[in-house]
């Protein structure tokens, strides 16, 4: 498979003794920056970036101002968003969101996307951009935004890649009583440029994205799901906890490149 290793800029690397940063690094073909996380590490490699914001909210003049000028100051090749909920700013219980804010519209959310894609091409950040699946819980908070006909209506509006985080779908096809191969068939793989992987915590209750080392079904779902993603481009480890524990999974990602 054809794909580089996009590893996240992230607190490990602070934990990580000298001969394992250099290690992650050298196992890394581009790095991921998130927003306000100090990793320590200096590097000519590429980097995307996984943005905090929602693209299906509203954005005000300083947080576009603010986003453009982060894009230019890392020289981002690749941004992506979150498509989280759909309510205004909803409160978290219990690691999850739960129903509060304001409850917005299928077509509401597509309209602030697509205004939002504009208004950021207009101050001139023209590097591709895509958007992130989140897990569904049934607390009311994560309707329309999981359902993979408002996600692909969002793409085709918008012009946007997908970031399919695996562990995401999952949770969302055990939530919501289908299988992962049926939830995956109604996305459209093709459009796939991301992979986010995770080990996640399955219990009889039910499942959560621990961003836990990777299971051997983890893996298995990987590489079944990558098969399928013609355009992937970018692959990316979400776990951050141990840099032992996060080296043998990089490595063995390494031996599924081409």
């Amino acid at each position: 498979m054809k794909f580089q290793i996009a590893t996240p800029l992230s607190t490990i690397f602070q934990k990580a003794s000298v001969e394992e940063k250099d290690r992650i690094i050298e196992l890394s073909d581009v790095f991921e920056y998130r927003h306000g996380i100090e990793s320590g590490v200096a590097s000519d490699k590429p980097r995307i970036y996984h943005a905090e914001e929602s693209i299906v909210d509203p954005w005000s003049d300083a947080e576009l101002a603010e986003m453009s000028d982060r894009f230019s100051r890392e020289h981002i090749k690749f941004v992506t968003f979150h498509v989280p909920t759909c309510y205004t700013k909803p409160p978290i219980k219990d690691g999850s969101y739960v129903l509060g804010g304001r409850a917005m519209s299928a077509d509401e959310m597509r309209a602030n996307a697509k205004q939002n894609v504009e208004r950021m091409r207009s101050v001139g950040a023209r590097i591709p951009m895509g958007a992130e699946n989140n897990n569904y819980f049934p607390t009311g908070a994560y309707e329309i935004v999981t359902e993979p006909e408002f996600l692909t209506a969002i793409m085709e509006d918008s012009g946007f890649s997908w970031l399919l985080d695996i562990a995401h779908a999952e949770i969302t096809a055990k939530h919501t009583n289908v299988s992962l191969d049926e939830y995956l068939s109604k996305i459209g793989l093709e459009r796939v440029v991301q992979l986010h992987l995770s080990g996640i915590t399955r219990t009889p209750e039910g499942y959560k994205d621990s961003h836990g080392p990777m299971a051997a079904i983890d893996w298995e779902n990987f590489e079944k799901i990558a098969k399928q993603c013609h355009n992937l481009q970018y692959v990316t480890l979400e776990y951050y906890k141990e840099p032992s524990v996060l080296l043998p999974m990089l490595e063995r990602l390494h031996t599924y490149q081409s």
